[in-house]
């Protein structure tokens, strides 16, 4: 499933859950004195029970996770844009902290179709992500994943395609080079040295950077750019080779962000951080 396509799914589970909510959360008038002006809504939020207290903590955390990998791969957005994302953010936020809300009625059924055209607009953020041209697949192994098998060929069954892009990423080739000279085990630094052989018979192919054909239809292809770990998620760790491939694999949905990316990798830590990133996981 594309990275789109989760986060739309994630926000609706979230969003029913936040509507149920919103319908049985008190409502309570103001009280207006008529010798004194208050600029302030009618209406206002009573307050929560204990249940719709823990639910709201609950849907806040998995929203701010959606919020920021959206934020991520629109980072580079101009500035009418990141507008509407800051806007629709605002909308969505208001509902889910129950803050002071000038929409608020006294009919929780207005509230709940009020709080739909408000989830509007998060869709809109998102259909710009997926309104593109469908781009080709790609497919990304990390270091494990291609000292295993760095065949091209042998992914295509991952992807149910015959035609992708084999992407390596610079913290793959920078471990692959410590992997042949520093690790103790001299298998592991035979096959580091194996892979590394191979990606080099295919710069002599072509440029790795436009991407060189292998067996009619793959295209491999080989990132120069580091991850830019001052804008991506606030919990990856500059420091950290998983959280590093984390932050390049977000990088590519944003430059791609209508292609289906699949992060080839059988370490289960990288693959829960994946999961919290809404990146596709698969393992050869």
């Amino acid at each position: 499933m594309k990275t789109v396509d989760k986060i739309r799914a994630t926000l609706e589970s979230v969003s029913v859950e936040l509507s149920k909510i919103i319908r049985e959360a008190p409502i309570k008038r103001m009280g207006r004195n008529q010798n004194v002006i208050v600029i302030a809504p009618e209406y206002y939020w009573g307050e929560l029970n204990a249940e719709q207290k823990n639910d709201q903590i609950r849907l806040k955390r998995k929203y701010d996770q959606i919020s920021e990998v959206i934020s991520t791969l629109l980072r580079n957005a101009p500035k009418d844009i990141a507008k509407e994302v800051s806007d629709a953010d605002k909308r969505y936020r208001m509902w889910l902290e129950f803050d002071s809300n000038w929409s608020l009625k006294p009919s929780p059924e207005q509230n709940e179709l009020r709080f739909k055209e408000d989830i509007d607009s998060v869709y809109k953020i998102i259909n710009i992500l997926s309104s593109g041209k469908d781009n080709e697949e790609i497919v990304i192994p990390d270091t494990n994943s291609i000292m295993f098998n760095p065949d091209p060929t042998a992914y295509r069954s991952l992807v149910g395609s015959e035609g992708f892009i084999f992407l390596l990423l610079p913290t793959v080739l920078n471990e692959l080079d410590e992997l042949k000279i520093l690790h103790r085990n001299a298998e592991v630094r035979e096959k580091a040295n194996k892979c590394i052989k191979r990606i080099k018979g295919w710069r002599t192919q072509g440029s790795l950077q436009e991407g060189v054909t292998v067996d009619s239809n793959i295209k491999v292809s080989a990132a120069y750019q580091e991850p830019d770990m001052d804008n991506t998620l606030s919990w990856l760790d500059r420091e950290n080779c998983d959280d590093r491939i984390v932050a390049s694999v977000l990088a590519v949905h944003a430059e791609f962000p209508n292609s289906k990316v699949t992060l080839v990798t059988g370490d289960i830590n990288l693959q829960n951080k994946a999961d919290a990133a809404f990146i596709d996981v698969d393992e050869i």
